[in-house]
């Protein structure tokens, strides 16, 4: 019972932890121990693979995008409006890659109202402190409805916009404003706005990628995906496919 550790002794880190080092393998050879002749640790213990960039996207938290990617293409046949290549300057003909920065998904059932929630509450706080650029899909169904009322993709953007306030009570009230006051500093356009009452989800109704997708049936299934923030990005790139290459040729 009670084995009591009465010492211990550490190696010093000062300009001889050189010649230290061989004595202590030295001794350690002497006594037998295994880790003798081990390499010295040049890294964090629990980063075994030596790159810390695995450990914060392993232990970045529930959804943490960076360990995941979503992809999903537009559905041109259910799309009403004009294409996102097209409306992002490119030919309806082509081949064009977007990326987002999006910090989770967050699914929607409903129409423009119950996106508007859904982006006016906390889901939104980083683009509110940092800027960027969301993401809204839009399913066939909800789509066709909104541009039978002669909605365009344009309208749907400022209506999103428009209605995705943000008291400026609740706002103040919120973690990052109320938690970590002093250490960041909202957007000029954030300030703004709590001037004027409330907050908007980003800057513009053109911070508001929106698109159509899902299946078609009649279930106004949505979706919100809300940023990271800072560095916003929305980066579209033309894809030359191969000669000859089909989308049948993948299946």
């Amino acid at each position: 019972h009670g084995l009591e550790l009465v010492g211990v002794v550490l190696e010093a880190g000062d300009d001889h932890a050189g010649d230290q080092d061989e004595e202590l393998r030295r001794l350690a050879t002497e006594a037998g121990l295994r880790v003798a002749s081990k390499p010295d640790s040049q890294e964090i213990c629990f980063v075994p693979s030596g790159d810390y960039r695995d450990v914060l996207r392993e232990r970045g938290g529930l959804g943490q995008p960076g360990r995941y990617t979503l992809c999903l293409a537009e559905d041109e046949q259910f799309n009403p409006w004009e294409s996102l290549r097209e409306e992002l300057g490119f030919a309806a003909g082509d081949d064009v890659l977007v990326v987002q920065r999006a910090e989770s998904v967050v699914n929607v059932t409903g129409g423009l109202d119950d996106l508007a929630s859904v982006m006016a509450s906390a889901t939104s706080a980083f683009s509110r402190l940092h800027g960027g650029k969301v993401a809204v899909v839009l399913a066939p169904y909800v789509a066709k409805m909104l541009a039978e009322e002669g909605k365009s993709k344009a309208d749907v953007k400022a209506y999103l916009h428009a209605n995705s306030q943000m008291p400026a009570a609740e706002f103040e009230k919120s973690w990052i404003p109320s938690r970590l006051a002093g250490q960041t500093k909202a957007p000029r356009w954030v300030k703004q706005a709590l001037a004027e009452g409330a907050v908007p989800a980003v800057e513009t109704p053109d911070d508001i990628t929106v698109i159509v997708a899902g299946g078609d049936i009649p279930i106004p299934q949505c979706a919100y995906m809300p940023t990271w923030g800072f560095p916003g990005c929305r980066i579209a790139r033309k894809i030359d496919l191969p000669q000859g290459w089909s989308p049948e040729m993948e299946t």
